[in-house]
């Protein structure tokens, strides 16, 4: 009865053992778990900085775009009225140039030619 005795508190202080390694494994694996969740939160707040910064960048990109579009036509527009203004001078002097030999076929002279 005696070693029966001995026997049940040897194989209870097992049993208590392999609880107690039990426990430890879990209480790890739920750390890791913790741990795991909190690294996959840091991962989304990671990756949603990069996507608003990434945003920001293509909003500042586009803006600046359209403010050089904006610039281009300005510009296009500031070469067309200058073209047109060379156009109107060009014609001028063409009309006074004409005049001036039909003044010179006229007194009598002779047009040099061009």
């Amino acid at each position: 009865a005696a070693e029966r005795e001995a026997e049940v508190k040897r194989l209870k202080e097992e049993l208590g053992e392999l609880k107690d390694r039990d426990i430890a494994p879990n209480v790890d694996a739920e750390g890791a778990h913790d741990h795991y969740k909190e690294e996959l939160r840091q991962a989304k707040l990671a990756q949603e900085e990069a996507e608003a910064r990434a945003e920001a960048e293509i909003a500042s990109e586009t803006e600046g775009a359209k403010l050089e579009v904006k610039r281009l036509k300005i510009e296009l527009d500031d070469t067309r009225q200058r073209w047109e203004q060379d156009q109107s001078a060009l014609s001028a002097l063409q009309h006074r140039f004409q005049l001036q030999q039909e003044i010179q076929v006229a007194k009598g002279g002779q047009v040099p030619a061009a």
